[in-house]
């Protein structure tokens, strides 16, 4: 019981929570603003980066492969992008070698190549580095980042 007149009691209380209200209201905008303090992906732990893979990227990219080639990705996994050893998850995988001086190119006069590229490109490339806060290009996710150089 306290010992305050109820109308001083009642006010405390109200001014309280309103101050409540405020730090709160304050605090919300801080973080809006501020935005989260993320660790760069390169920077996280092996576990960090697993379950990333294996809850935002790996499904993604399986549905993205299989409505890409349905025959070819049917049994879409890990080792299709780190290749053999793909329990380490070392990148650029040890999948189709790259010529950097002559790397395939949406309008290749191959088709295949041509269709891939766009894919890649277009497609593969900014998924992946939106899904790990990374950009897209030769500074962020681009041919290298999975694909070894010839």
């Amino acid at each position: 019981m306290s010992t305050y007149p109820k109308e001083v009691s009642k006010g405390t209380k109200m001014n309280s929570i309103l101050g409540l209200m405020v730090f709160f209201a304050f605090s919300s905008v801080l973080v809006v603003a501020c935005g989260p303090t993320e660790v760069p992906f390169r920077e996280k732990s092996y576990d960090e980066k697993l379950n990333i893979m294996g809850v935002k990227v790996f499904p993604e990219l399986k549905k993205m492969f299989e409505e890409f080639d349905s025959k070819k990705y049917a049994n879409f996994s890990c080792k299709t992008c780190h290749g053999e050893g793909h329990d380490k998850y070392k990148m650029p995988g040890k999948i189709v070698a790259l010529d950097p001086n002559n790397i395939p190119k949406n309008d290749d006069k191959d088709a295949r190549l041509a269709k891939y590229s766009k894919f890649m490109r277009e497609k593969v490339q900014p998924k992946v580095a939106e899904l790990l806060g990374m950009k897209a290009g030769p500074d962020g996710i681009g041919c290298f980042t999975c694909h070894a150089k010839k």
